[in-house]
């Protein structure tokens, strides 16, 4: 089942730690499409593990997904704009990273994920289904009425 919020179309707040928030548009089709295709995910080797992908896409959607932040400083604790360097720092910092993929990407890319890891089935509700147990070695002996039934 997929649940969808037509009422929630625009952005929202998503605490990332104590004092730290981003506000980010809507996760879409668009963003995600757009994120696949940004230079951190394509250039990646092909033997890359599974958290340099995750990070690097988390970092591809948080440039183009966070619109504004509260509780992000630089070094002289002067408010630091939203700029694809700062979100790829935040996105560098464990805690903020698992905050947004937990709160944000979970979701999305689990249903990418399934995608990806599932064959398309024939035509057919059971067509594609393989048996899960294994047939009876004889068929079994009808059952006996019993004298009260008679």
């Amino acid at each position: 089942m997929i649940r969808l919020n037509l009422s929630s179309t625009g952005p929202s707040w998503l605490d990332l730690g104590p004092g730290v928030r981003v506000q980010v548009q809507p996760l879409t089709s668009v963003l995600v499409g757009a994120a696949s295709s940004d230079p951190r995910v394509t250039s990646l080797s092909t033997d890359a593990s599974a958290e340099e992908r995750a990070v690097a896409m988390a970092k591809a959607i948080g440039v183009r997904a966070i619109l504004d932040w509260e509780g992000v400083v630089d070094a002289g604790d002067a408010a630091m704009p939203v700029s694809p360097e700062a979100v790829d720092a935040l996105m560098d910092f464990y805690p903020a990273f698992e905050a947004f993929q937990i709160g944000y990407v979970a979701a999305a890319m689990q249903l990418h994920l399934e995608k990806k890891g599932s064959a398309l089935s024939p035509n057919g509700g059971s067509a594609g289904a393989r048996p899960t147990a294994t047939p009876a070695p004889r068929r079994a002996k009808a059952a006996r009425k019993s004298k009260a039934a008679r």
